[in-house]
């Protein structure tokens, strides 16, 4: 029997395939579907790293802009929600930087 939802008790890289390819195919309900598949557990991510609620609201939006754009070249590894996990943990880590160069 073929998978047919997506869900994070089951994220696997078929999954993300699968999803991709929707995306991809133009499928435009796809995209909500990958980021509601997430948000939750990317915004926890940012708030518990970036310690903002602004910041942490605006870090799984720029993720998924990130991603969007970057789609075609998806080959699997990560798998989406690691790569969505590691660009928000750059972003605070680009922030702390630019903190840090602004005090020197």
């Amino acid at each position: 029997m073929a998978k047919t939802s997506l869900s994070l008790a089951d994220p696997d890289t078929e999954n993300d395939f699968a999803i991709v390819r929707r995306v991809l195919a133009g499928e435009q309900t796809a995209f909500a579907c990958l980021m509601r598949l997430f948000n939750r557990q990317l915004y926890r991510l940012a708030r518990s790293v970036m310690g903002d609620d602004a910041e942490a609201e605006d870090a799984p939006r720029d993720a998924y802009l990130s991603a969007y754009r970057s789609l075609s070249n998806f080959s699997g590894e990560p798998s989406l929600g690691t790569g969505f996990s590691r660009f928000v943990i750059n972003k605070r880590l680009r922030g702390c930087d630019a903190g840090t160069a602004d005090r020197a």
